[in-house]
């Protein structure tokens, strides 16, 4: 849950081209980037995916989580670059909860 909390929150603002964390509760209601970017909704719809799994299809589930993993392993390539790290902080959730997804869903009994 935290982490589908980081990624719905998006706490980051862009001061003359560097990212920076910006934990402002009022970004809760007014974060430009959820909702708007695929690294930061989907972690919340894997994370309501993983809660309701056995009545999620297998094969949409593996899809998402296969995608959002690729997604998260790319923009892990932000840690290097120390005007964007804080953009690799917020994709974190996207990368865990995308491997989370992958095993659980591996280890789902076949539906017959």
């Amino acid at each position: 849950m935290p982490l589908a909390l980081l990624a719905f929150l998006s706490p980051a603002t862009v001061i003359d081209g560097v990212v920076y964390p910006d934990f402002n509760p009022i970004l809760l209601l007014t974060s430009l980037a959820y909702g708007l970017s695929y690294c930061l909704t989907t972690p919340v719809f894997l994370f309501l995916l993983i809660v309701a799994l056995p009545n999620v299809l297998p094969l949409a589930y593996r899809i998402t989580a296969f995608n959002a993993l690729l997604y998260g392993l790319i923009n892990m390539m932000s840690w290097f670059d120390p005007t964007v790290w804080w953009m690799g902080v917020l994709h974190v959730p996207l990368l865990a909860l995308s491997i989370v997804a992958l095993i659980l869903v591996q280890r789902q009994a076949p539906v017959a």
